[in-house]
């Protein structure tokens, strides 16, 4: 039997229902490193001594330490997973149920419990890992089915604030997702983020073309210009289609479980700190620019159209019309609009994806301005790190969204 912290023990038995003395302990190994940033993670198996019955948990809770910037951030991406899972969700589920012929969307881990004290922040979730499901290898882009997985299953997330607010009001979406904080506002406050995105756009423009280095660089100078003031309109939605957002859609955030001929049989979105309300583009082209191979990238026209089919199939459980509501016009505008947002976090997430793991950069620090965290060596692919960032700059130059 392990011992757990006090604290620990309290959330577990809050969220159970049972003392913890009825169970018997094993404790699981906790995250990697470059697997979690602003939280750490605790896997505890429980077997109740009388009834044999389990629960295979995991425990994310804060991280004890930090600067004024990361401090900040952990708090807000805290309260944001915790407004998710006690009231977002519930209402948006509670909102399925009402309509019996919607099909339920099951891709939300269950989330048993939650601590809210201040610098204490934890969530109780099941782990998944126990169910059999798995991130995809986070060096390696998806292929075109598990991108094509991922754009259905966001349809049908989405189809979800659509019909609600449809049907109840945007003052009635607005009071559930206004307590959501968009923490990617507080990323171009980091010394790092600007300066990379500056120089991937300079090594870009260094190995194209006259012709095209012409053309791509009066696209690119209001980024050299201003690139803060680009980042913050693209990230903060403005327009009139919003949604409840998972707002963090690289590839360790999807969990797959595959049957025995290895094709996906189900799919969990998990981390829901950066929730928040905005356009369904800003959670696609984050997952698109973020996960994509070159030959996916190419399939961005494909993608779009199966969003929008099952998001209008997904609409039409609730009596609602896709064209009325989201027209397959105003989804391909808002790419336009909104795109640089995923092409912009997508630089930053390939560059982490293709360092060794040992050598991952610790966000919070680099959030903070820690000098020496900006400045230590760090072994990354270089080569196909540039590789890919070229390969997502053209593309959203190619698809008249730089």
């Amino acid at each position: 039997m392990s011992t757990l912290p006090r604290e620990i023990s309290d959330v577990l038995e809050t969220s159970l229902g049972q003392k913890i003395t009825d169970y018997h302990i094993s404790l699981g190994e906790g995250n990697s490193k470059g697997m979690g940033f602003v939280s750490e993670l605790l896997f505890v198996n429980l077997i109740h001594k009388s009834t044999g019955e389990q629960h295979h948990l995991v425990i994310k809770q804060a991280l004890p330490t930090g600067g004024t910037n990361s401090m900040r951030m952990m708090r807000t991406a805290f309260a944001n997973e915790i407004r998710f899972y006690q009231t977002c969700w519930p209402i948006l589920s509670a909102f399925q149920a009402s309509h019996p012929l919607v099909k339920p969307f099951r891709g939300i881990p269950r989330c048993y419990g939650v601590a809210r004290e201040i610098e204490k922040e934890k969530l109780v979730l099941e782990n998944l890992k126990a169910r059999g499901f798995t991130i995809y290898e986070r060096t390696e882009p998806f292929d075109l089915t598990h991108m094509e997985a991922v754009f259905k299953a966001f349809a049908e997330f989405h189809a979800i604030s659509f019909a609600y607010r449809h049907e109840n009001s945007e003052a009635e979406f607005e009071k559930m997702t206004k307590h959501l904080v968009n923490g990617w506002m507080n990323i171009t406050k980091a010394v790092f983020f600007p300066e990379m995105i500056k120089e991937c756009f300079t090594g870009f423009l260094d190995g194209v073309g006259p012709e095209l280095r012409g053309k791509i660089k009066e696209k690119l100078e209001r980024y050299f210009d201003g690139l803060v003031e680009v980042f913050d309109e693209c990230a903060e939605y403005t327009g009139c289609c919003p949604v409840l957002l998972h707002g963090d859609c690289w590839s360790s955030n999807f969990m797959f479980k595959y049957s025995e001929s290895q094709e996906i049989s189900e799919m969990k979105i998990i981390d829901f700190q950066t929730a928040r309300r905005g356009s369904p583009v800003q959670d696609l082209s984050y997952c698109f620019y973020s996960c994509a191979s070159k030959d996916v990238l190419r399939s961005l026209e494909h993608l779009l159209r199966i969003y929008h089919d099952t998001l209008s199939t997904a609409l039409e459980a609730y009596g609602c019309a896709v064209d009325e509501i989201y027209p397959m016009r105003t989804l391909k505008d808002e790419w336009t609009q909104y795109s640089k947002f995923g092409m912009m976090l997508g630089i930053m997430v390939w560059r982490s994806k293709l360092t060794d793991a040992k050598d991952v950069a610790d966000l919070n620090r680099l959030v903070d301005n820690d000098m020496a965290e900006l400045q230590r060596p760090r072994n990354i692919n270089l080569e196909k790190y540039k590789q890919v960032v070229g390969d997502l700059i053209m593309n959203a130059y190619e698809n008249d969204a730089l």
